[in-house]
């Protein structure tokens, strides 16, 4: 069972929750009756994200690990408040971030395993370094994407290569160019929940040709697969 629950975005689905310039979501995953949950991005500011987290009923003690996408501020900037409250945390980060104390900065370079069916594509791009997040379900891979500075579709091509069909995407696309929808049905991409950095012109046009496929993301969506 793996479940995603936005706790950090541009747009909000519940007027008690806060919206903010940035993104993060927590994962939380189940696999032969071992739990594992994470955290992908800080959002951009501590006190939103820690607010969220708390009238979403999630405590920030329980993340067993932070992800990074990439080193920008609206990624990064609440990973310090999640840190004081969980100094032990271990945080995986495509590039050298400030952590100090007990938490422990594993930088991620290459494709890597994190957990049970949960991955990192490794740092991929040239000018921006970003990893996106993979896991593996019964129903297909589902892709958690941060900014996808280096192009969802080559980042969702890596994907399908390395890991097969692809049942999900979520997370910012980066305001991809028209005809996005058409180049992530080539994929064979059955879902979509763009949020954060997509753009509304991409999400018009994804939620278009998706239909029912498409889920309309905010802080407070909550996904299960």
């Amino acid at each position: 069972m793996l479940s995603i629950t936005v706790v950090y975005d541009n747009y909000s689905l519940e007027s008690e929750l806060t919206p903010r310039w940035g993104f993060a979501c927590f994962l939380e995953v189940e696999v032969c009756g071992a739990s594992h949950k994470l955290l992908f991005d800080t959002g951009g500011d501590g006190a939103t994200l820690l607010r969220n987290m708390q009238k979403l009923g999630i405590d920030v003690r329980s993340v067993e690990a932070v992800v990074i996408s990439h080193a920008h501020g609206d990624h990064t900037g609440g990973l310090n408040a999640v840190l004081k409250e969980n100094p032990s945390v271990t945080v995986y980060s495509p590039s050298m971030l400030p952590v100090g104390g007990s938490t422990r900065l594993v930088v991620i370079e290459e494709q890597t395993r994190l957990f049970d069916d949960i991955y990192s594509t490794g740092a991929l791009g040239s000018f921006i370094r970003e990893q996106a997040l993979v896991a593996r379900t019964e129903l297909g891979n589902v892709v958690v994407t941060g900014c996808a500075h280096p192009g969802i579709v080559d980042i969702l091509k890596l994907v399908k290569k390395n890991f097969g069909a692809i049942y999900l995407v979520l997370g910012g696309f980066h305001m991809p160019k028209s005809g996005i929808s058409h180049e992530l049905k080539k994929l064979g991409v059955m879902k979509v929940a763009p949020c954060h950095c997509t753009g509304i012109a991409a999400s018009k046009e994804l939620e278009a040709a998706f239909g029912a496929n498409f889920i309309r993301c905010g802080v407070g969506a909550r996904v299960r697969v």
